[in-house]
C-alpha cells in the first residue's frame, strides 16, 4: 500500500499523486497542481463596437468583441505556453527515511512535477477569475494581473507575444521603455548588453501558483510588489520566469514543494529537495539570451 495521500483538494488548486509511464516504459510517480482557471469574456456593452479597458496601472486601450475562433485559440494557446514552461520541469526528492514511493522492483523513486489547468465557466473561491479583453490595435499593452482569490485579474490578447527585453545580464538596476522595449541600465554591465523575451502568460501562472517575483524579498517591493527592482536586480533574477525572462530555476519548485508535504505526513517542507529533471529543463527559456 502506498504510504501516500494520493489527492489533496487546497483553496487555491487541488493535487494528487500518480504512478504512471511517462516514456520508454519507465514509471514514475508524478505529482500534478490541478488549477482552476475561469477565463471571462470583457466585451463592449450592447450596441457598441468598442471600448476603453483599463489596467491595475490605470493604461488604458481599446477592446473590441471576441469572435469565437480567436477565443477558442486564446484559450488553447494559454494553456500550451504554460505547460511548455511548467510541464515536467522539476522533480522532488524524498528524504532519506521516507519509503512512500517505492516502485514495484522495490526501488526508491523520486516526484515529477506536472502541472493541469482546467477551464471552468464559473467562479467560486477555489478558481483563480481573470478577465480577457480583445485589444483592436495589435501592437497596445496592457499589464497582466493574474489577480487575487477575491479579485479577479486581467489578461488581453496581446499577452499571447513574448516581451523583448534589453539590458546588461549581470547587475541591471534601471529600467525604462523605449519605442516598446523595456531597456535596463545603470548596472554592471562588464558581460555585455543582451536581450531576451518573456512570455507574459506563464508568468501569472507562476502567481496563481503562489509564486512572488523573482527578487520578491526586496525592501521596495514590500511596499510595490510591481516596483521595479522586484522583477530583478541581478541578471539572474531578471531573466527568471518570475522576473522578465522565461529562465526556471529550482526555487521556482517551490508550489510542489509545499503541496507534498499535504500528500506526505509525517514529511515537511525542509525534508524535500527539488531538482530539473533533465539538461533541457534546466535551459529551459534561455534559447532567447542573445548578446548584442
Amino acid at each position: 500500500m502506498a504510504n501516500y495521500t494520493y489527492r489533496y483538494y487546497g483553496n487555491d488548486f487541488d493535487s494528487r499523486i500518480d504512478y504512471q509511464d511517462l516514456t520508454m516504459r519507465i514509471y514514475d510517480y508524478v505529482m500534478t497542481l490541478m488549477l482552476r482557471v475561469w477565463l471571462r469574456q470583457e466585451n463592449p456593452p450592447p450596441g457598441k463596437d468598442q471600448f476603453q479597458a483599463i489596467d491595475s496601472d490605470g493604461k488604458t486601450a481599446a477592446a473590441v468583441k471576441w469572435g469565437d475562433d480567436e477565443w477558442e485559440q486564446f484559450k488553447k494557446e494559454f494553456k500550451r505556453q504554460a505547460y511548455a514552461a511548467w510541464n515536467n520541469a522539476f522533480v522532488l526528492i524524498p528524504p532519506a527515511n521516507f519509503d512512500g514511493f517505492i516502485d514495484p522492483k522495490g526501488e526508491r523513486r523520486n516526484v515529477i512535477c506536472f502541472l493541469e489547468i482546467q477551464l471552468v465557466d464559473a467562479g467560486s473561491p477555489s478558481v483563480h477569475t481573470v478577465d480577457v479583453v480583445r485589444l483592436a490595435d495589435p501592437k497596445a499593452s496592457l499589464r497582466p494581473n493574474a489577480g487575487l482569490p477575491k479579485t479577479p485579474g486581467q489578461f488581453s490578447s496581446n499577452d499571447l507575444k513574448p516581451n523583448r527585453i534589453e539590458g546588461p545580464y549581470r547587475q541591471p538596476i534601471q529600467y525604462r521603455k523605449v519605442n516598446g522595449k523595456i531597456r535596463v541600465s545603470g548596472g554592471d554591465s562588464r558581460d555585455g548588453l543582451y536581450t531576451w523575451e518573456q512570455h507574459p502568460l506563464p508568468h501569472e501562472v507562476g502567481h496563481m501558483l503562489g509564486l512572488q517575483h523573482s527578487n520578491g524579498n526586496a525592501a521596495a517591493c514590500k511596499r510595490d510588489e510591481n516596483s521595479a527592482p522586484c522583477y530583478g536586480v541581478l541578471g539572474s533574477d531578471s531573466i527568471n520566469i518570475m522576473g522578465r525572462g522565461d529562465a526556471l530555476d529550482v526555487r521556482d519548485a517551490e508550489p510542489w514543494r509545499k503541496r507534498i508535504v499535504q500528500h506526505t505526513p509525517p514529511t515537511c517542507l525542509k525534508d524535500w529537495r527539488a531538482d530539473f529533471v533533465s539538461n533541457e529543463a534546466r535551459l529551459r527559456g534561455l534559447w532567447s539570451l542573445r548578446s548584442k
